[in-house]
């Protein structure tokens, strides 16, 4: 609990430290999905915009069109709801990884910066290889990514060439208890550290009707529901207990990384304890 509530407040600091230049936040939310039967299939793309407000608190804006790009071609646009969401349906669609570039109209009664969002289609088969960001691919706390540049904030030794080796064999994606707020400089972090371009899903702090403030329980949550549609969740990297924990209950196998994690808790059978990616890259 004093960790929940010491990420929450640093969560709330964190908007004290960004730009009140603008008016408002657009943030896209990446998304996976299998593209078998593309051709007859809907993709559901989703934004989100924000007003910028106080002590991190961002009401939702209502009524804002925001327009989805993929490079020239206009996909579609839409009028965010009462939650601040935005959703157009795409199809046809072949397997491969598309940027999706997003964009707050002009005539909007609010500004925002553009965005963008990583959508990501796959065989159901495909191998997927999960990995937490704080700790585990990333050296920072969550001080480091409110106060330090992205170019300070160093990535877990040789975590970036490992991934971008694996990525051949698998399905990256990015699972983090970051809230999503911290969506737009997490993406440059990994940008800037080269590395892959993958799906990054991000915990949604709300005090009613979000996910579980439970960061082990949000990650088990989103996993079951991802192994619904792809069957081969093979690889969970994480320096967290609850991280591993969810990974062996979804039949993964659970790499937990360094030595950040509460030494009281109980390590589930099955994990195996590396202090380094070099390490994980040799047990393939």
């Amino acid at each position: 609990m004093f960790f929940r509530i010491v990420g929450v407040g640093v969560f709330l600091f964190s908007a004290l430290s960004a730009s009140a230049m603008e008016e408002g936040i657009l943030k896209g939310f990446d998304q996976l999905y299998s593209c078998r039967d593309s051709v007859n299939s809907l993709f559901i793309l989703e934004a989100k915009v924000e007003e910028r407000g106080f002590f991190g608190i961002n009401p939702d804006a209502e009524g804002v069109p925001v327009e989805f790009f993929q490079g020239e071609t206009v996909l579609g646009n839409a009028l965010t709801d009462k939650n601040g969401i935005a959703k157009i349906r795409v199809a046809e669609m072949e397997c491969g990884t598309y940027q999706i570039d997003l964009k707050v109209n002009e005539e909007s009664w609010i500004r925002a910066s553009e965005s963008s969002l990583n959508l990501t289609l796959i065989e159901p088969e495909t191998p997927i290889l999960v990995t937490d960001i704080d700790q585990t691919i990333s050296t920072g706390s969550y001080l480091d990514i409110i106060l330090q540049p992205n170019s300070r904030i160093r990535p877990f030794e040789r975590a970036n060439g490992v991934l971008n080796e694996l990525q051949d064999r698998f399905q990256i994606i990015y699972l983090t208890a970051r809230d999503d707020y911290f969506i737009p400089g997490t993406k440059d972090w990994l940008e800037h550290w080269d590395f892959p371009s993958a799906p990054a899903f991000f915990w949604d702090f709300e005090l009613i009707g979000g996910p579980p403030l439970d960061h082990g329980e949000y990650k088990l949550e989103f996993l079951q529901s991802l192994s619904r549609e792809f069957s081969n969740l093979s690889v969970g990297v994480g320096d967290q207990i609850h991280d591993v924990r969810a990974y062996r209950e979804l039949g993964m196998k659970a790499y937990l990384i360094g030595n950040n994690y509460d030494p009281d808790e109980v390590i589930p059978d099955g994990v195996i304890q590396v202090q380094s990616w070099s390490a994980v890259l040799e047990d393939f």
